[in-house]
């Protein structure tokens, strides 16, 4: 009896690490702050939201870091301008936006975005932003949902 409950436990435990360290959390930007990272300075990334139709509940912003992977996500942005800040540690960036009404979709804010959205902007590709510290950077808005509605 004792040998079966020394093995469950020890498989249990097994278990726990194995699930432990396959999962990868998401930062949100109040959770890097209270790690003590809120007194180096930050870039500043701001802009205004679209989607089509029905603006949903969920709608997630996220700044990707693309030397660590490491993603920073808020939804909080003013629900009456659609306007969004993320403030976050220097590097290079890709920003988007998804929600779970369009399952595997994301909205990059993307070369589509800069060109100004017209029918002569025909590239979807992420725009990648190199943030430095200290430094504004509006009119980032992660938006481009076009590259999925054309399919």
């Amino acid at each position: 009896m004792k040998k079966t409950i020394f093995f469950l436990l020890l498989s249990m435990s097994f278990w726990a690490c194995q699930t432990a360290s396959e999962e990868q959390p998401v930062q949100t930007e109040k959770q890097e702050q209270t790690k003590g990272q809120a007194a180096a300075p930050k870039a500043t990334v701001s802009g205004k939201l679209a989607y089509p139709g029905h603006l949903p509940k969920d709608l997630t912003i996220v700044a990707r870091n693309i030397g660590t992977g490491a993603m920073m996500t808020t939804r909080e942005f003013d629900r009456s301008t659609l306007e969004y800040e993320l403030k976050l540690p220097a590097g290079q960036y890709e920003i988007f936006s998804l929600t779970q009404s369009r399952p595997g979709q994301k909205a990059y804010y993307s070369e589509y975005m800069l060109c100004g959205e017209g029918p002569n902007c025909k590239s979807h590709r992420p725009v990648i932003l190199n943030l430095e510290a200290g430094k504004n950077y509006p009119h980032i808005s992660p938006s481009d949902w076009a590259a999925f509605d054309k399919k």
